[in-house]
């Protein structure tokens, strides 16, 4: 058998790799030094400890030296196909009629009977009706706009605090006794790996129903979202900076007028994300697990997606390229280095409004520094950056917010 040991040393910034090669076994085919092997990805921090790894090609471990890029001073033309179809909404429905479209029958169906499976589970009556949890439902909306000191208020009958709705629709000990024991899903066969488990029913229903109704647009945004919540629960975050910094994270994608087309709960290392992306890192699981929900829901079209840095990678860039989908992102200034474009310090030296260009020959991207407040970096695969035009920006040094700046 072979041993494989890689030590690498770090010399006056130059990653230098020493493989030392061991012969254990007579039985093992002589491994010839001149045999060469295509170069492959490896990742710099992957441990070979074991006698499993014997098999492997040596290629397997050598790091890929990837070719330089061409960067020329040029405007990128886009080869992927315009937006043709029509965005047309349909807005004569009523509220209710809307709110059903989501919390349909199926849905109602399924929480009534793992409420009553739940009851039933700790010796109690499960005989509550889909319309009793549909008042339920109606209480709890009710509340989120007509809030009281605590709950049991919403069914006095004094005059200070008459809530006739809600009196008149359930009985408080018939509320109590739902809130006892609602449930979305069965207890006793609960996905251990999956933090959300209990209520991942419900979260599949409504993400589905959200991109089912989603109005057909050709632009779409993908970013994170929390949801408020100082409770204790394992997959709880904290961001510093966000205007909400205690809660649920979740990814979420959302049209130009904000509807919320698909989202899925972030739970650390257990997110429920495709398997064929994990190997692409975090960020571009989540993009691509969308691009997947929205082409088969809506179809091959070229659809226009817009993210930050933290989904950013160029590999989805040319991803997306090749399925027809266009995409704009903006980008770190230390993830790429682009020699025919000023440094971020020596671009903020320059006016207001300033930007420098660049465009990869090879891979058709296109890379654009903008100085706006601070300097923006911003990546495409389809979008050009003339003609400019003048657009109104805030001032930070002058405290005013619609100031007038020509794009040079």
């Amino acid at each position: 058998m072979v041993a494989l040991e890689i030590k690498c040393i770090r010399n006056t910034g130059v990653l230098q790799a020493m493989i030392q090669i061991h012969k254990y076994a007579t039985t093992h085919p002589t491994l010839r030094c001149d045999e060469s092997y295509p170069a492959t990805d490896v990742d710099n921090n992957t441990n070979i400890a074991s006698d499993s790894d014997d098999d492997i090609p040596l290629s397997h471990f050598v790091k890929y030296r990837k070719k330089s890029n061409h960067w020329v001073q040029e405007d990128i033309t886009s080869k992927l196909p315009s937006w043709q179809k029509e965005c047309v909404a349909n807005n004569n429905a009523q509220t209710l009629d809307m709110f059903y479209l989501f919390f349909d029958d199926e849905l109602w169906q399924m929480i009534t009977n793992f409420t009553n499976l739940y009851a039933v589970q700790h010796n109690r009556n499960g005989d509550i009706s889909i319309d009793e949890i549909k008042c339920f439902f109606g209480v709890l909306i009710y509340s989120g706009y007509t809030s009281v000191s605590r709950r049991s208020l919403y069914w006095e009958n004094c005059s200070d605090a008459h809530h006739n709705i809600v009196y008149e629709a359930i009985s408080r000990n018939r509320f109590n006794f739902i809130m006892q024991n609602l449930h979305c899903n069965d207890n006793t066969h609960l996905d251990l790996h999956n933090k959300f488990s209990k209520i991942n029913p419900l979260l599949n229903h409504l993400s589905q129903k959200f991109i089912e109704h989603a109005p057909l647009q050709e632009n779409h945004s993908v970013d994170e979202f929390m949801i408020p919540y100082f409770g204790r629960h394992g997959s709880k975050q904290f961001i510093r900076g966000k205007p909400i910094r205690w809660g649920y994270k979740f990814w979420m994608a959302t049209t130009t007028k904000g509807y919320i087309e698909w989202f899925e709960p972030y739970q650390g290392s257990s997110t429920n994300l495709d398997e064929r992306y994990k190997d692409l890192g975090l960020g571009t699981s989540v993009v691509l697990s969308f691009v997947d929900k929205l082409v088969s829901e809506k179809g091959r079209l070229p659809f226009h997606l817009y993210f930050d840095n933290f989904f950013s990678s160029w590999d989805l860039l040319l991803v997306l390229r090749d399925r027809g989908i266009k995409a704009i992102r903006t980008l770190r200034e230390n993830r790429i280095t682009v020699p025919v474009i000023k440094s971020g310090l020596d671009l903020k030296k320059t006016e207001r409004g300033c930007f420098e260009y660049a465009l990869e020959k090879t891979e058709n991207i296109l890379v654009c520094k903008w100085n706006d407040n601070n300097i923006v970096t911003m990546c495409s695969n389809c979008e050009s950056v003339f003609p400019t035009h003048t657009v109104s920006r805030f001032s930070q040094k002058e405290k005013k917010k619609y100031l007038y700046f020509n794009q040079k």
